[in-house]
């Protein structure tokens, strides 16, 4: 028939197919409706979410030392978050800490979600209290002493937070042992 287009039906399990293995973003389709009388269709209880997450975290260093000052350069870092979430890079900025005091160092992460739909399940559910292992590394410098490489561990245990979740509702994590 002149002037009409054919499309063919895509089942969900396609269209679910095809979101799972987009580049930058998840989705998940539950239910496609067809009304052949109408030639319409109606999807049913869709997301889509982006896979990646950017977050800013803040990483306070005291140097407590009397007479030393601490210098850290060329500082990399890894940080997991259970099996959700991972990022790595290479903070910009040298470090300098004078004898008794600190410095607050802001990372702009950028992570990779690494299975977007348990995620979201974990977060909406409020079954989002995960590890973390946060790795730093950097060359250390103190008094005469310059370029020390050194490698930091750090793990414990955080939450995963819905900003769309009231803050009277967010738990507050307990402190590491």
């Amino acid at each position: 028939m002149p002037g009409t287009t054919s499309q063919k039906v895509r089942t969900p399990e396609e269209v679910n197919n095809e979101l799972a293995h987009l580049e930058e973003y998840y989705g998940h389709v539950d239910d496609i409706d067809i009304h052949l009388y109408r030639g319409a269709y109606e999807i049913k209880d869709i997301y889509i979410v982006k896979k990646n997450v950017k977050v800013d975290l803040f990483l306070q260093m005291i140097n407590s030392g009397k007479n030393l000052s601490v210098g850290i350069e060329d500082i990399q870092y890894k940080l997991t978050l259970g099996d959700d979430l991972k990022t790595n890079g290479k903070y910009e900025k040298d470090v300098h800490i004078e004898p008794f005091s600190s410095t607050t160092l802001k990372f702009a992460l950028d992570f990779e979600m690494l299975n977007p739909r348990a995620t979201i399940v974990k977060v909406w559910t409020d079954q989002d209290r995960v590890p973390f292992r946060l790795q730093l590394s950097g060359y250390l410098s103190v008094g005469k002493m310059e370029r020390i490489p050194v490698v930091l561990f750090v793990s414990g245990n955080t939450e995963l937070v819905n900003e769309q979740k009231p803050a009277s509702e967010a738990k507050i994590p307990e402190p590491y042992s």
